[in-house]
């Protein structure tokens, strides 16, 4: 069995969540590794992997 990684996604967005799973998609056609998508409340230092955190401000 290949390599595994991790993208974390913050938030409950779906568009998020789709990209992140498109990202886990590429990244598996390209190098081979499996990727694993998990949502996460918040960033946490330490934590290997793929971190997507698109945040929207309105100015």
């Amino acid at each position: 069995m290949g390599a595994s990684g991790k993208i974390y996604f913050l938030g409950c967005d779906p568009v998020i969540s789709f990209a992140a799973a498109e990202l886990a998609h590429y990244l598996q056609q390209m190098s081979g590794t499996n990727y694993v998508v998990v949502q996460a409340e918040e960033y946490r230092t330490g934590v290997d992997g793929w971190w997507l955190d698109w945040r929207r401000s309105l100015a």
